[in-house]
C-alpha cells in the first residue's frame, strides 16, 4: 500500500490512488494549493529578446536563466553565473573542465 495514514502526499500520487481505487475522493479531507502561478507564456518575451539581441550564446543565455531557478552549486565550477557565462563566452562556446 503507497499511502500510511493521516499524511500529506504528493498530488501525483493521490492521482494513482484514485486511478487504483486505492482511495476515493472524499478520503482527501485537505489540499494545499499553491497561490505561485505563472502564465504559460510569460517568459516569451525575454526569449524572443535573447534570439534578437544575443546572436552565438541565445539558447546558452535562456538554458542559463531556466538553470537559475534552482542551482546546484555542488554541480558547478563556479557560483557566480555572471562568471560561468562570461568563462563560456570568452573560450568560444566551449566550457573547460
Amino acid at each position: 500500500m503507497p499511502v500510511r495514514g493521516n499524511e500529506w502526499y504528493y498530488h501525483d500520487m493521490m492521482c494513482y490512488c484514485l486511478d487504483m481505487d486505492i482511495i476515493k475522493l472524499e478520503n482527501i479531507l485537505y489540499v494545499i494549493k499553491s497561490s505561485l502561478l505563472l502564465p504559460k507564456r510569460y517568459y516569451n518575451k525575454f526569449i524572443d529578446y535573447c534570439y534578437k539581441n544575443i546572436e552565438n550564446c541565445s539558447k546558452l543565455a535562456i538554458n542559463s536563466i531556466i538553470g537559475n531557478f534552482k542551482p546546484d552549486f555542488s554541480k558547478s565550477f563556479s557560483e557566480s553565473s555572471c562568471d560561468a557565462f562570461t568563462t563560456f563566452v570568452n573560450h568560444q562556446c566551449c566550457l573547460l573542465m
